[in-house]
């Protein structure tokens, strides 16, 4: 007869325990399972549908310059009746700064969705270098613009993770200095763990402002010709949408800028500013002219006076 040690037994106990390690968890996933079934079905459909979206059968792969046109654009958004552009026409030149202003719904966000190639229009043209830009192959025709939006997804991971997102093959200098540019490297150097501060799902872990500059330091990252905001501030006190927007007319030197807008905000540092109504183009100028025009921008302007006031 065999005698146990005491080491032996120790042993022997401890593999019991270990062993159940593997097999508690099953039931907890047998609670998930059929939740995480739909959701890959989900997926999968996502994955499986043929894009609408596609190149033309011998795409342009080299774009050299760099003049946004938008001609005589008309779009419907696919199961609607109702136009959200109509007859919209203008140009961005290099290094040229555009606010395009307007209520919500009235189609500002839609120029966006058109310039990505995200929907193509129904009628008109939109030109990025004089080529029309179902013409251009869609990756490349992406890698000309940087676009910051109000809802820019947060990834849960550090923020060195975040960041690369922009450009894969950034080095931990460019990261610092992208950070720096978008004022928000003190934040996370003084008060965290540098590049390997962990954001949080949707990066619940940091302030909207903070989001926000993040989401700058990936478009100075991307170091793209044409830089496109959508409502970068719209969630933001006053203190830190001006803030914002000094860092974006700073970081937009040398770069054409569209911000679109619906709070009238440091319009005197824009070249030409576009008014949206109704899917038109309602006026354009820069702001003197659209004060002394007293037409509907100085109506906007003197609402907006209103609230802050009362």
């Amino acid at each position: 007869m065999h005698n146990l040690t005491g080491v032996d037994l120790a042993v022997m106990i401890v593999g019991a325990m270990a062993s159940f390690e593997a097999v508690l968890p099953i039931p907890t996933m047998a609670q998930h399972f059929e939740s995480s079934m739909q959701a890959a079905e989900r997926i999968f459909e996502l994955t499986d549908t043929e894009p609408n979206i596609v190149n033309s059968v011998v795409p342009i792969r080299n774009v050299s310059g760099h003049t946004l046109e938008f001609k005589n654009v008309n779009f419907t958004y696919p199961g609607s009746k109702y136009p959200v552009l109509s007859e919209v026409s203008f140009e961005l030149y290099p290094e040229k700064s555009i606010a395009v202003v307007g209520a919500s719904g009235s189609g500002k966000t839609t120029l966006v969705n058109l310039i990505a190639r995200f929907y193509d229009v129904q009628n008109g043209e939109i030109r990025l270098g004089g080529i029309p830009i179902y013409q251009i192959d869609i990756e490349v025709l992406r890698k000309q613009f940087a676009v910051v939006s109000q809802s820019g997804h947060i990834f849960a991971g550090t923020l060195r993770d975040n960041l690369l997102i922009a450009n894969q093959k950034a080095t931990d200098a460019e990261l610092i200095d992208a950070l720096k540019k978008a004022n928000i490297f003190e934040t996370f150097f003084s008060n965290h763990s540098g590049l390997d501060t962990w954001v949080g799902e949707s990066g619940h872990q940091i302030s909207g402002g903070e989001r926000q500059r993040l989401e700058i330091a990936r478009a100075i990252l991307k170091d793209a010709p044409i830089l496109i905001f959508d409502e970068p501030t719209s969630n933001l006190d006053s203190e830190n949408e001006k803030l914002i927007l000094d860092t974006i007319m700073e970081i937009s030197k040398n770069k054409s800028l569209l911000l679109i807008t619906h709070r009238l905000v440091a319009m005197n540092k824009f070249d030409e500013i576009i008014v949206m109504r109704n899917g038109q183009i309602a006026e354009q100028g820069n702001e003197l002219d659209l004060i002394n025009r007293k037409g509907y921008y100085y109506k906007m302007v003197n609402a907006q006076k209103q609230i802050i006031f009362e």
